[in-house]
């Protein structure tokens, strides 16, 4: 479909420390692309102290139609949340280290060829966010080994090495790989496991790498994918690597696997990064 123009204006959330790109980049290509378009628009660039949900619900308060998340997947999560349960749609400008929501719906991970897509003609596509106590993910919810590399890895080296700065962070807890006693609740069922790691999908994409998770999963499929994997040694995690390469992950005895279409509880008596 074409954008309809009458909608009024685009508030575009930019994050300026996000990948590799340049915040004026990225104004320049929103500037000649949404000009050439006779699309208004108002650029927010964010500074890491407010609430990017809030910042949102306040342009939305203030009338306008359609809004963009400039940066990665956080950022992109960051302006769903202000968005959910309205009717506004969101475009992306995919500028992040991962961009692992833009691959999965195919989103040009070019700025200048980003931007041009949202200003001409596009599909519009509706998905699943998950709710995790109010803090939303378009893409998952991790709790242990994958959570706290996250955590440990700071912008600039994600700005100097790109989704390899994770890697350097993970090969730095491989080591020190420990499994825990989780309850799992699924749709309200029950059930114990040990684990280095917990995953709950809404999407195939994977942050670290241009992989795919196996099996059926999509971010417009009404269901999360929950993966729990048992890794106690470097052995076990490439075993479950390798599965995962080969799209072969429910077949790994290492890894656990549930589908949930209304909610997970995941219940641990030592505390876990999420």
């Amino acid at each position: 479909m074409k954008v309809d123009h009458k909608l009024g204006k685009a508030f575009v959330v930019i994050n300026p420390v996000a990948g590799h790109s340049e915040p004026e980049a990225i104004k320049e290509g929103v500037q000649r692309h949404f000009g050439d378009a006779g699309l208004d628009y108002e650029c927010y660039e964010t500074t890491g102290q407010e609430s990017i949900p809030e910042v949102v619900r306040g342009a939305l308060d203030r009338g306008f139609e359609l809004f963009v998340a400039a940066g990665g997947d956080g950022t992109v999560s960051g302006v769903v949340g202000g968005l959910v349960r309205s009717d506004k749609p969101l475009g992306i400008i995919p500028v992040g280290t991962g961009n692992a929501v833009a691959r999965d719906l195919d989103i040009p991970l070019n700025v200048d060829k980003a931007v041009r897509l949202l200003a001409g003609e596009h599909d519009l596509r509706k998905v699943d966010v998950l709710d995790a106590d109010g803090l939303f993910s378009v893409l998952s919810v991790s709790v242990g080994l994958s959570a706290e590399m996250m955590g440990q890895t700071d912008s600039r080296r994600k700005r100097l090495w790109g989704r390899l700065a994770y890697l350097w962070t993970g090969l730095q807890k491989l080591f020190g790989l420990r499994t825990h006693s989780l309850t799992i609740v699924v749709d309200g069922r029950k059930n114990r496991v040990r684990a280095t790691e917990v995953l709950v999908l809404n999407s195939a994409a994977i942050a670290l790498a241009d992989m795919r998770w196996a099996g059926d999963i999509r971010l417009d499929d009404g269901r999360m994918d929950i993966y729990a994997l048992r890794a106690r040694s470097v052995a076990d995690l490439l075993r479950s690597l390798w599965y995962l390469l080969l799209r072969r992950s429910k077949s790994d005895p290492g890894t656990w696997h549930r589908t949930a279409e209304d909610s997970v509880a995941i219940r641990s008596k030592t505390p876990l990064p999420v």
